[in-house]
Order: C-alpha cells, then structure tokens, then sequence
C-alpha cells in the first residue's frame, strides 16, 4: 500500500515523521533539506529571490539544481534538471475551481496533499504542518482542512498528529452546545504561542 508522508517545518509533530522507514514515500518543502526524501516542492514563482537576497536565492537554486529527485514547481525550470511542472489544471479540475478560475491551492502544503490524492495514494500522513498562526496561515488551514476533509470522503486515510493544529477545534463542544468550562483558563499545550488579552 503506497503511503505518503507530507513534512513542514512545524517542530511538534516534525519529529515523528517516519523518515525512518522504508514504506513511507516522504514529500518536503523545496527549502527545507531532509535526511531522506522522495520528493521536493518549490511551488513560489519567485522562487530564485524566495529567501530574500540574491546570494541566498543563488545558494537556493544551487542547492534545487544538485537535487536528484523530482523538485515540483509552477513550471518545468531549465536550470533545475529534475523540475517538474505542477499538474495545475488536473488539479484545479479535481478538486474545484475558485470563484477566480484558478485552483484552490492555498500553501505548499496543500499543493503536496492535492498532488497525493490526485495521484491516488491510499494512506497520507501530515506531520509538522500546523498552519495554527495568524499571518497567511490564517487562509491556508482552512484549504488545507477541506482537502484532509476531500480526501476522507474520497476513503484515502489521512493521519494528522493529535498535537497539530490542524482539525482542532476551538471549542471543546459542538456549536450551540454550551461549554461548562467556558469561563475557567484555557490550558493550551506548550507548543502554542500563549492567548493574548481579549482572545
């Protein structure tokens, strides 16, 4: 059974990953060297200054063009000999389009999870992808939920560590239900950023 592990950055799940056995296919961020890995994704078009300057975009194209796995991207990059072009439009054809046309794809992440499903995969897990801050994770957790939520109802099992973000709830109790804990303190795990006054 093809199973495949989509790793980020976030450092409370990251750690658990299963880059250690040999059954899991193992996805990454096109930034982010792992000690093993079957697949890179560079999904930003401004990829050659992503990280900032010009010495650190050259030491980034670099580091892709040495890579000897597929590095998908927006397009196919002559300069990037294992580049691969992103299926955009079977994707945006699968799993819907936005009001713009375009195809809902919010994050890296979510370009991994859509490509996973499109591509069949039976079993993903999702580790150290939180996207539980505000900033642009506020736009894409809940892309990255629908296509966890997509996937589920297609049968593909998708596996998100219970100390991730992703999928919590910000209540303990469903809508309309009233919470008898609602007044005392919220414990929140150590790996969140503490609530602000007035959250």
């Amino acid at each position: 059974m093809r199973k495949i592990a989509i790793i980020g950055k976030c450092s409370n799940s990251r750690g658990d990953a299963p880059l250690d056995l040999n059954d899991w296919e193992v996805w990454g961020l096109g930034w982010d060297p792992l000690p093993k890995c079957d697949r890179y994704f560079e999904m930003h078009q401004n990829w050659r200054n992503f990280l900032g300057n010009a010495e650190d975009g050259e030491r980034h194209r670099n580091w892709l063009a040495g890579l000897a796995v597929p590095v998908y991207m927006l397009e196919q990059e002559p300069d990037i000999p294992a580049s691969v072009k992103y299926p955009m439009d079977e994707i945006a054809n699968m799993f819907g389009r936005t009001c713009y046309g375009t195809a809902y794809l919010e994050s890296s992440i979510s370009y991994m999870m859509a490509l996973a499903m499109f591509e069949g995969a039976p079993r993903i897990g999702v580790w150290g992808c939180d996207l539980a801050t505000g900033g642009e994770y506020a736009y894409q957790r809940p892309n990255m939920e629908y296509l966890i939520g997509f996937a589920r109802g297609m049968g593909i099992k998708v596996y998100v560590p219970a100390q991730n973000a992703l999928l919590s709830p910000c209540r303990k109790v469903p809508y309309g239900i009233e919470d008898p804990d609602q007044d005392k303190p919220v414990i929140r795990p150590s790996w969140m950023p503490p609530l602000e006054k007035g959250t």
